[in-house]
């Protein structure tokens, strides 16, 4: 009886999506360039199907780089979006950020089969029509990160390294609790509730129910949302007073609402093709950064995919809402795990502090040493721990005040394979010497280095980024070129005798 009901109900209710739709159609779309539609003033790329994809570019000139990073906006965003990363790192490491507007926002071309597949497809045709080569980075944030989901499940032999900021959820996805689900959605408003219900249920009414101003509507188009963490808060209150918000609802959805806002809920609370808590574990780093004061995005269930992706590095922030712009310095965050594409090695010398970020891509390596002073357990700012999953690797060593100099070290990419091929019948005995030669010469310039500038042991705990150190001793070409080789030295040693110990 009740499966008949059902049925009955799903008979009844496609009768009614297919009247309303029959009786008020979605308003006509204003294409850009069409006449009487909004002007083209972005750079655009033609797609194999005709449509034209508007992007924007930031960080260094696309000759100069060496990291290509696709950024995929929120929801009321465009191609003019993007994380607040500093110029100078970008600069720094060479990399070149696009922006671009999804089918339908801004000045691209509506797609009216839209979804979270053939947004991965736009996103792989963008990166080939701007010389990407095989691999390229991406970041999606908020909703956006749809796109980083379908990425991962479709085109994930092109993706370096994906990082999802405050990645919205999809309250259906089948291997969530339904009882934890059903315990948050409830906790949203009221026109949240409905729109979210109504884009599952009844996607072709959705235009029409949205445009009701005597319903329950997303809280999001309007500004409305509530916002626990105070920052948030505070921004959102002046970009409503200012007129900033309502200028960014016009240019995202200049094209009409319909092919924008509204496909962009059908598409991502509505039937997914996938779980994403069904992916297997792509051949590359994915990274989640959640703040825990979020009002749009909440963070049990976000926490609870991470435990069930065993592989994603996952980052809960403390004090942080939705807008992470809002967060100083957070932007720079986002490239160096982005900017990964591979675990760690994982080196321990001795019992001093080392922190080794190792950064894989484009056919390099650079891994950054550098040794710190502090009688406590390293911890790094705003509270997080380990804020890249395993990137780091602490020790520690009686207090003294040397100061914590940074060394760069170039490090052959095929070293492992390297090692792998000597003899196993080497000495261990000689390996040992060789590191514990190495790290005693090490160790003895750095205390000579010590009388010439001496530092409070405080100085790491104040750092604002503990990768970042500034240099507080001026090396001599001499000093650097010996601590480069012996650099290098404790690192071979290390690494032979892991990878034969395996």
């Amino acid at each position: 009886m009740a499966s008949i009901i059902s049925i009955l109900l799903s008979i009844l209710g496609s009768m009614a999506q297919s009247l309303i739709n029959f009786l008020i159609p979605p308003p006509p779309t204003k294409i850009c360039g069409s006449e009487g539609g909004p002007p083209i003033t972005a750079k655009r790329i033609q797609l194999k199907d005709g449509r034209y994809l508007a992007y924007a570019e930031y960080g260094v000139e696309k000759a100069h780089a060496k990291f290509n990073v696709i950024f995929c906006h929120g929801f009321t965003g465009t191609r003019l979006d993007t994380f607040n990363a500093s110029q100078d790192l970008m600069e720094e490491l060479g990399v070149y950020i696009v922006g671009f507007d999804r089918a339908g926002y801004g000045e691209s071309d509506p797609d009216p089969n839209r979804s979270v597949q053939s947004t991965a497809l736009d996103i792989e045709e963008l990166a080939d029509a701007l010389g990407f080569g095989p691999k390229f980075y991406l970041i999606g944030h908020s909703i956006g990160g749809h796109a980083v989901w379908g990425a991962i499940k479709y085109i994930p032999d092109r993706i370096a390294a994906a990082v999802l900021t405050a990645p919205v959820i999809n309250y259906r996805w089948p291997r969530f609790p339904k009882k934890l689900s059903r315990e948050v959605y409830r906790k949203q408003q009221l026109g949240d509730q409905w729109s979210l219900r109504i884009a599952y249920y009844m996607p072709s009414i959705l235009h029409w129910w949205s445009e009701q101003s005597w319903l329950p509507t997303s809280t999001a188009i309007k500004g409305t949302t509530h916002r626990p963490n105070k920052k948030d808060a505070v921004i959102t209150k002046s970009k409503l007073d200012d007129g900033s918000f309502e200028k960014r609802i016009y240019r995202a959805s200049q094209q009409g609402k319909y092919e924008s806002f509204y496909r962009e809920m059908k598409v991502m609370f509505g039937k997914w093709e996938f779980d994403p808590m069904d992916l297997t574990e792509p051949p590359f780093p994915v990274h989640i950064f959640q703040g825990a004061e979020d009002g749009l995005v909440p963070v049990t269930l976000q926490r609870y995919l991470a435990d069930q992706l065993s592989w994603i590095n996952y980052h809960e922030l403390p004090g942080t809402g939705h807008n992470f712009n809002a967060v100083p310095g957070l932007g720079n965050e986002f490239l160096d795990p982005s900017l990964s594409a591979g675990p760690p090695i994982q080196i321990n010398v001795s019992s001093i502090n080392l922190l080794a970020v190792a950064k894989l891509g484009c056919g390099w390596k650079f891994i950054h040493v550098s040794f710190s002073i502090t009688k406590q357990k390293l911890a790094t700012q705003r509270g997080i721990q380990d804020p890249r999953h395993g990137n780091l690797v602490g020790g520690s060593f009686d207090p003294t005040d040397l100061p914590p100099p940074a060394f760069p070290l170039s490090c052959d990419k095929g070293i492992k394979t390297y090692f792998k091929s000597l003899s196993h019948d080497i000495s261990s005995r000689v390996i040992h010497n060789l590191h514990a030669f190495s790290f005693f010469l090490f160790f003895f310039l750095l205390l000579r280095k010590q009388r010439q500038n001496l530092h409070s042991n405080n100085h790491l705990e104040n750092s604002h980024d503990i990768f970042k150190l500034p240099r507080l001793v001026t090396p001599t070409a001499r000093d650097n070129a010996i601590l480069l080789c012996l650099s290098a030295l404790m690192l071979s040693t290390e690494l032979f005798t892991e990878i034969t110990n395996q």
